[in-house]
């Protein structure tokens, strides 16, 4: 494997991540300001 491979991979991978944190936030988010309200 070439360097610049495994360096797509590993950015892939971290966006993943983040993306799913996103999403956990937005989700957790949502469900407080339902019981706010």
């Amino acid at each position: 494997m070439s360097a610049i491979s495994v360096v797509k991979s590993i950015t892939l991978d971290t966006m993943m991540k983040l993306n799913m944190a996103f999403f956990i936030n937005l989700t957790l988010r949502s469900t407080t300001f339902s019981e706010d309200t």
